[in-house]
């Protein structure tokens, strides 16, 4: 009976092949879109999941509020994993982590810069369980001035991993390190990436065993068998009891005195598995996603799904009148309605299971572009286990049900004498229910659309707001932390000569991803907790200020001529207006020279500088501090503000040319101030570009549904169309007939997407300190792409409706 069915499904499928194509590719282009975003999604979800100690494994969190900042942090002070594990049996390990800046590192005649370098414990092996693919793990990391390396950093300087073992390298030129450890590549779904992980015992703060108050470093800590979450309360209420609370009280004040104030500090623990998509801190390892985005492509794929299934009912809808006479007689023939049920049904699943086919062909050709679009190393590969080959298996038989089920019961249940007659009932649940329908998917469709053009507005608010300083046209030498003090005044004062050359710097504090440093200044040589601003402190050079083209409010900037500038301070507005200073230029204040802040060392501020976005849009512009990198002294970049008329690329070559000359053999790596500030927003960037791709799927598929209601109607008005054309009415009254009653359901569409689109819209903004103002235009601009595009797919089947001939329609009517 089955093979049956298939067999007649499978006639009928060919015998309307234009019916099968549309629907077979409406379908196809839904499941493919879904496909796609599962990868997406599963690649999000799988983090950690290689790990099999991660429901086991905890980071410590430290959120700080003190002197006017607040600091939401992934790392933690250097004793605390030694104090855990200590006084607490329910922790089995702990290792800390301190991501280093960029290393230069020499094996003989190969050199490369890496930029994924750890401090790491020797313990890292015992918590993560990464394979150690030569050498010892117990032994590696034990000593200073030893190192461990992944296989890929491995193979670029030896032949084979077990070559590196006890190979010596060299690090900036000055440091010797051993490799006792390689190990494989740590998994790309994990928030680690460390290339390198060198000897914690060669990281100087982390031997200060009674520094509570420096947070530096990345702290994990492994639960034994058995213990829960809830150890954590009680460690870290010791930990504040007995170490904390001591340690603050060294800076002459205690933590109630502290808490009274307003200010805090709090650690909670967090699992590695949420880290990726729930983590947003300061000093995290790596580039974090976001649940947020899990959220928006699932629902975009189940809008795609659904909008899909609609178009499916609804194009089997519209051929319900040719194929009544078929029902009819079949009826009379003797066959049962659930036979008919069973019989549409199957023609249904079949449906599906070529699209399910075309859309998987489809995912192959385009998941490499996709992979890119996404900057994933997405793979169908990752789609070829047990779930997935039994979701595969029930997709069609579930899609196939729930979109066939309202044309098989609403074809079988015609009355086969009315059919015969040619009398067919249509009810008005019918037409509610595809009226719905296409409410429906043109809602979603102008969700998507509006989605995508506020997310493009913010962004493009965002590079081109006024930041404070120019990002444009400015060259990033990275790694100068290799030159001597005098190769870096060298090659400062020779780029200085270089045509096109406006103004050069070198400082490692950027207004774009880099290096940073807290630490409070006082109005007052008295430690006054309650008036203490917590704010960055930036090292720059006397060139900073043309260099970026920043903005002096008052005072002056760093000069080489006043020798006092080493005691000097340059504030920003937000800092000058937290001291409360009228006219801050020539007060004094003071920063602690120890970390009891016992001595205080006078700064005179010589200047405001106008406010500046030295973080992303997502953070209000804070207090900044700059301080006198002197002549002389090196820093880890240099940077080349050149004029507007300047070719860029000529001025690399000349760069690179003097780099060459001053350090022959040292890698020249470098990156540009605009690339590297877009980059801050990559993750935002790539969302819209791929919810712009996945809204225009979702109208093309929307009208492939609105192009078969048309039909359907069209169909069921052939006789009236005729009579109103032998009437005399025109081809546009009878098109403006035709498409009112459409163009109404489309507006009705946008009259509900407008609420639900702005709500969640505001939502995505809120994550935005300075953000668009959404306007009536962003929901007007999606609204009329909506309109637009049905009204050309509706007037497609209108005008050909239209121009037919009368006599033909009345006689085959």
């Amino acid at each position: 009976m089955l093979q049956n069915y298939l067999k007649i499904a499978w006639r009928s499928l060919w015998k309307n092949k234009g019916y099968t194509f549309i629907n077979v590719g409406g379908l196809a282009v839904g499941l493919a879109c879904c496909l796609l975003i599962a990868l997406y999604v599963l690649d999000e979800l799988s983090y950690e999941r290689w790990n099999p100690r991660a429901a086991r494994t905890y980071r410590i969190n430290s959120d700080i509020r003190y002197g006017g900042s607040d600091m939401a942090l992934a790392t933690s002070s250097s004793p605390m994993g030694a104090a855990i594990i200590r006084d607490y049996p329910a922790v089995e390990n702990f290792v800390r982590l301190r991501k280093t800046g960029n290393w230069l590192v020499k094996s003989g005649e190969r050199q490369f810069v890496e930029h994924t370098v750890y401090y790491a414990d020797s313990t890292f092996f015992d918590v993560f369980p990464v394979k150690v693919i030569a050498g010892s793990a117990k032994q590696a990391l034990a000593r200073q001035g030893t190192l461990a390396m992944s296989k890929t950093t491995a193979l670029r300087y030896f032949s084979t991993p077990e070559a590196a073992i006890d190979q010596t390298v060299l690090l900036d030129n000055k440091h010797a390190y051993r490799i006792t450890a390689v190990y494989e590549d740590i998994p790309a779904n994990s928030h680690l990436d460390g290339n390198m992980l060198l000897a914690m015992a060669d990281e100087a703060q982390s031997l200060e065993t009674d520094n509570w108050g420096s947070h530096n470093f990345n702290t994990y800590l492994l639960l034994r068998e058995g213990a829960g979450a809830g150890e954590f309360k009680k460690i870290f209420e010791g930990l504040h009891r007995n170490h904390i609370a001591p340690g603050i009280q060294k800076l002459g004040i205690t933590i109630e005195e502290l808490e009274k104030q307003g200010s805090y500090l709090r650690y909670s623990a967090v699992p590695i598995k949420d880290i990726h998509l729930y983590s947003n801190r300061s000093n995290e390892l790596k580039a974090n996603g976001n649940i947020r985005y899990v959220y928006i492509f699932s629902a975009v794929a189940l809008f795609i799904l659904l909008i899909a299934c609609i178009n499916f009912m609804n194009l089997a809808t519209a051929q319900s009148a040719g194929r009544a006479r078929e029902v009819g007689i079949r009826k009379v023939l003797g066959s049962k309605k659930g036979s008919l049920v069973s019989r549409f049904l199957s023609e249904s699943v079949i449906t599906v299971v070529l699209a399910l086919a075309v859309a998987l062909v489809a995912v192959t050709l385009v998941l490499p572009y996709f992979s890119r679009l996404a900057d994933k190393p997405l793979s169908l590969f990752s789609l070829l286990n047990w779930r997935f080959m039994v979701l595969a298996a029930a997709v069609p038989v579930v899609v196939g049900m729930a979109a066939g089920s309202y044309p098989a019961f609403f074809l079988s249940a015609f009355q086969p004498i009315s059919v015969l007659k040619g009398m067919i009932r249509h009810t008005m649940s019918g037409a509610r229910l595809r009226s719905v329908l296409v409410v429906l998917q043109f809602t979603m469709s102008v969700i998507l659309l509006t989605g995508t053009i506020v997310i493009y507005k913010q962004l493009y608010y965002i590079q081109h707001k006024q930041l404070g300083f120019d990002k444009e046209q400015v060259l990033i030498i990275q790694n100068s932390f290799t030159l001597a003090p005098q190769q870096a005044t060298a090659i400062k004062q020779e780029l200085q000569q270089l045509p096109g050359v406006e103004a050069v710097s070198m400082s490692g504090f950027l207004p774009v991803p880099s290096v940073r440093n807290d630490n409070p200044l006082f109005p007052g040589r008295e430690r006054e907790h309650a008036k203490a601003v917590y704010l960055q402190n930036w090292s720059v050079d006397e060139g900073y200020l043309r260099t970026m083209k920043m903005e002096m409010t008052a005072g002056r900037f760093f000069s080489r001529q006043f020798g006092t500038d080493s005691n000097a301070v340059v504030l920003n507005e937000a800092a000058a207006k937290m001291f409360s200073f009228k006219d801050p230029v020539g007060k004094i204040i003071y920063a602690p020279q120890d970390d009891e802040w016992e001595t205080m060392r006078p700064l005179h501020i010589i200047g405001v500088v106008r406010n500046f976005h030295f973080e992303n849009m997502r953070q209000t512009i804070g207090p900044l501090a700059f301080f006198y990198n002197k002549p002389g002294e090196t820093a880890s970049r240099i940077l080349v503000r050149s004029t507007a008329a300047t070719d860029k690329q000529a001025l690399v070559r000349h760069v690179e040319d003097k780099w060459k000359t001053h350090v022959p053999g040292q890698p020249f790596d470098y990156s540009f101030m605009d690339s590297d500030f877009n980059n801050m927003y990559k993750a935002d960037r790539k969302v819209g570009q791929i919810v712009l791709l996945f809204a225009g799927l979702a109208i093309f598929v929307a009208c492939l549904g609105l192009f078969g209601l048309v039909a359907y109607v069209v169909e069921q008005r052939t006789k009236e169309i005729g009579i109103r054309k032998v009437l005399g009415a025109s081809a546009g009254s009878v098109v403006t007939l035709l498409s009112k009653d459409f163009i109404r359901l489309v507006v009705l569409a946008i009259l509900l997407a407008m609420p639900l689109a702005w709500y969640l819209m505001r939502r995505w903004l809120q994550d935005y300190e300075y953000r668009i103002d959404m306007q009536w235009w962003m929901f007007l601009a999606a609204g009329g792409i909506a309109v637009f595009i049905a009204l050309a797919t509706v007037c497609f089947q209108s005008v050909k409706a239209a121009l037919s001939n009368p006599v033909k329609s009345l006689k085959t009517e």
